[in-house]
């Protein structure tokens, strides 16, 4: 396409400009008319340089199942969580369960 840029430093300009938009890849790309497979290449490129390895909202969150044992908790009167962005967070073990899920809710969004 035309309007493709040519170097490295433009395209990961766009792929910043892409972060902060709500849009899909193939959405944003079809906006800033450039060749979606150009921009995937240029977003993984972006990416290792940065040392991201999360991709954007287009996955929704998933949890798993944890499973903590007892002599844990005897042990411990507080719950860690610490995020890939360095992020800690420590909450009592017997908070209430929608007190935790507005928490987590929190913490997704960040």
């Amino acid at each position: 396409m035309e309007n493709e840029p040519k170097n490295r430093t433009k395209w990961f300009s766009i792929i910043e400009e892409y972060q902060t938009s709500d849009l899909t890849q193939a959405e944003f790309c079809k906006q800033k008319n450039v060749t979606l497979a150009k921009f995937a290449y240029y977003l993984q490129v972006y990416r290792k340089q940065n040392n991201i390895n999360a991709t954007r909202q287009e996955a929704q969150p998933s949890f798993s199942q944890v499973v903590v044992n007892q002599a844990v908790i005897s042990a411990q009167n507080e719950i860690k969580i610490k995020l890939p962005n360095g992020f800690r967070c420590q909450i009592a073990y017997n908070i209430s369960p929608e007190i935790l899920k507005k928490i987590v809710g929190a913490l997704l969004s960040c």
